[in-house]
């Protein structure tokens, strides 16, 4: 009897030693294929030229992809296992460019939130968040674009910073444009709302994985004559009473252009701010994109500043970041405006990608406030109290002047792979003003230490002054004598005017 056990032990033993082997066989044949398909092609230590001296790739009637390499055919796998998404571009009239109406997901595939072609650094890029526990950054991918050429993807860095209470991770894959396509979207006129590109990208370690006709559009600009010095983005959901006094404000400024990326799916936003974006001064994005499960709404909110910075990286030198209810606030009397501010700064090293400013909370008194204040039309005039100090700086809290050439990857605080960050003075050269107590999400939020300062009031004094003096078109337009203002308290019945 004990001779039988042993007996049938040592069969499983080399039954399960026999399976091990063949296990083995099986991964290192899988790791030499890779090798061998996606070897000669590794973005990792290779430049964009000579990625393409050594692959040439084809695709057959038969719908299989052919890859020659070095003279050799291979078959590099069916076309046919895909996610074909070319339905899920937006209505044009929603803004200009042509923007995902949610974000592309796909097995097998990262998640991608946006993609355009960039015509200054004449590549694709493609914009999403991932987890950490995947390894993109060693993954190469294949761009093919509708004129039948291909090519590889440049290397993917790899985001493991995980700072902030909720971590999000950042992926961009960039692939240059080839040569051939350039003169077929030239001669073809594509790359607008109505005709954008159709790109197909696909994963070379399995190339049946691929997400196919991802729509996108041009961006970037050659000539000066459209480029701006000074842009902001902001992402908003249901926030479309508090947007005409914070455009005045940024406006005065010296902002030249606001993009809104709109998260609400059943928007009137590009209703009300029509005025605004009739005169080229807001382009609304329409964003609804869900958030993952296994993630949070958070993941939306950096796709869409990585978007930002991404796509207009070559049409504007700087990019302020902030919500609906946060306003930069210059602190110098020699620099009364954030442009002005920027100019008399001097020379930004090469190295600094951020100028990082500092929060201070603005509010009311809980009590004893009087009715002038309390029913006051704008946020501004409601809240002038504020608490002591400024919060301490890294607590989530800050946000920034950024300079898009100069950053990679980004998260609502700060640059997570970039250049440096300055911070700056809030006493003396830029503070944040929040009135987060007016935010409706953040209704119940309070600070319990008051000091009044009339500051920000003053500004908005002298952004009256200016606004029935000035010959700006878009005051004209959208700020006419005796237009009701959006902005008022919630509990006042009779709407103020400006």
């Amino acid at each position: 009897m004990l001779s039988l056990k042993a007996g049938n032990n040592q069969i499983q033993c080399r039954f399960r030693t026999i399976v091990l082997v063949v296990l083995t066989l099986l991964g290192l044949y899988v790791t030499i294929t890779s090798i061998f398909v996606a070897g000669q092609v590794n973005t990792k230590d290779k430049s964009k030229s000579k990625s393409s001296a050594n692959l040439e790739l084809h695709k057959s009637s038969s719908d299989v992809l052919w890859g020659y390499f070095r003279g050799t055919k291979i078959a590099l796998g069916m076309t046919g296992v895909w996610c074909d998404v070319a339905y899920e571009t937006s209505s044009p009239h929603l803004g200009s460019g042509c923007y995902l109406r949610d974000r592309l997901t796909c097995t097998g595939m990262p998640t991608i939130h946006s993609a355009f072609v960039d015509v200054v650094s004449k590549e694709v890029v493609f914009t999403g968040i991932t987890f950490l526990v995947d390894t993109w950054e060693r993954e190469t991918f294949y761009c093919e674009f509708s004129d039948g050429s291909v090519s590889a993807s440049d290397a993917i860095l790899n985001d493991t910073r995980s700072f902030g209470g909720q971590p999000q991770y950042v992926i961009v894959i960039t692939c240059p444009v080839t040569a051939s396509y350039m003169r077929f979207m030239k001669s073809n006129n594509i790359g607008g709302d109505k005709h954008p590109h159709k790109i197909t990208l696909r994963r070379v370690s399995e190339p049946r994985y691929a997400y196919r006709n991802i729509p996108a559009c041009n961006t970037g600009v050659h000539d000066t004559t459209n480029h701006r010095f000074l842009s902001l983005c902001t992402m908003a959901k249901g926030m479309d009473e508090f947007f005409r006094v914070w455009l005045l404000y940024y406006r005065y400024m010296g902002v030249d252009h606001v993009y809104i990326y709109d998260n609400s799916p059943e928007t009137s936003l590009v209703k009300v701010l029509r005025p605004f974006i009739r005169i080229g001064y807001v382009t609304v994005v329409p964003w609804a994109h869900q958030y993952t499960p296994s993630k949070t709404y958070l993941e939306v909110q950096i796709a869409h500043e990585n978007d930002c910075l991404w796509r207009h990286r070559h049409d504007t030198k700087w990019v302020i970041k902030v919500d609906v209810d946060e306003f930069m606030q210059p602190m110098d009397p020699k620099s009364p405006r954030i442009i002005d501010f920027i100019h008399n700064f001097g020379d930004i090293p090469e190295s600094v990608a951020t100028l990082r400013v500092r929060n201070w909370f603005f509010s009311k008194l809980p009590s004893n406030v009087s009715k002038d204040i309390l029913y006051s039309g704008t946020v501004i005039e409601r809240n002038p109290w504020r608490s002591p100090d400024p919060t301490e700086e890294n607590r989530g809290r800050d946000k920034c002047l950024v300079l898009p050439q100069r950053v990679h990857y980004f998260k609502i605080h700060g640059v997570k792979i970039g250049g440096d960050t300055v911070t700056l003075n809030p006493t003396a050269e830029m503070r944040l003003v929040h009135y987060r107590s007016e935010n409706p999400m953040h209704r119940n939020f309070r600070i319990h230490q008051f000091v009044r300062d009339d500051s920000m009031r003053n500004i908005w004094e002298q952004i009256l002054f200016w606004k029935d003096r000035t010959a700006d078109k878009y005051i004209r337009w959208t700020y006419k004598k005796g237009a009701p203002v959006d902005d008022v308290h919630p509990y006042k019945k009779k709407r103020s005017v400006l």
